[in-house]
């Protein structure tokens, strides 16, 4: 696994909205980016680059 940076568009997973934290990148991780609840932070060292 990789790590990512993501934003909080919504209060999901414990998070507020706008809080930015990085993360492990799981699954559970990767289906809130697809369903549009995380956003991945643009320039932030996250491992898929």
């Amino acid at each position: 696994m990789s790590e990512v940076t993501v934003r909080a568009v919504q209060p999901v997973l414990g998070l507020y909205a706008d809080a930015v934290v990085t993360v492990e990148r799981t699954l559970l991780i990767d289906r809130h980016i697809t369903a549009g609840h995380l956003i991945v932070e643009q320039g932030a060292t996250d491992g898929t680059r």
